[in-house]
């Protein structure tokens, strides 16, 4: 069963595996955007696509850059465990915007350019720095961010700091140093 709004308009014959999936073209506001169905077993029924996965197709679709809200990249860097209960979405062009999928609701919002120029792993870090605030930035979470990231992605830091706002500098630049990362 189909979520409200949504119909089937075709297969995609190229695309196999142990998931049939199907394009689903979803009807808001006079535009139509894309997801991919999956079907599991008769017991489960139809599975919608991720919000992940309708943003990404709506970012193709419409050239725009995304990068997770600053509460989301906490938590996908293990910073927090709170997750966010609304889906949102940095984007570099759009206006806010609302889109409603079944159940679902994903909010795209405009961000300052400056705040989405860095790299993306820059970016994912400072919005994640910004959501815990000056504050609440401990040398544990600076550990486990220099043990979680790369040591090619945390230089790249230090190009990204001109980005940043002034009270994130020193904790990017600790984050990036080389040596150990205890």
């Amino acid at each position: 069963m189909l979520p409200s709004g949504m119909k089937l308009t075709e297969k995609i014959p190229e695309l196999s595996g142990a998931f049939q999936k199907t394009l689903i073209c979803l009807s808001h506001r006079q535009r139509s955007e894309f997801q991919k169905a999956k079907s599991t077993r008769q017991e489960l029924g139809e599975l919608s696509a991720t919000s992940d996965a309708i943003a990404a197709a709506i970012a193709r679709r419409d050239g725009i850059h995304l990068h997770p809200s600053e509460a989301a990249a906490a938590n996908l860097l293990n910073l927090s465990e709170q997750v966010p209960a609304r889906i949102a979405y940095q984007t570099n062009r759009q206006r806010r915007r609302v889109l409603k999928v079944g159940q679902r609701t994903i909010d795209f919002r405009q961000r300052s350019p400056r705040k989405l120029a860095a790299s993306q792993t820059g970016t994912l870090v400072m919005a994640a720095l910004r959501s815990l605030g000056p504050r609440h930035v401990t040398p544990t979470r600076i550990a486990h961010l220099r043990k979680l990231l790369p040591r090619k992605q945390r230089r790249r830091l230090l190009k990204d700091l001109r980005f940043a706002p002034a009270w994130m500098h020193s904790y990017l630049r600790t984050i990036a140093r080389d040596g150990d990362t205890n």
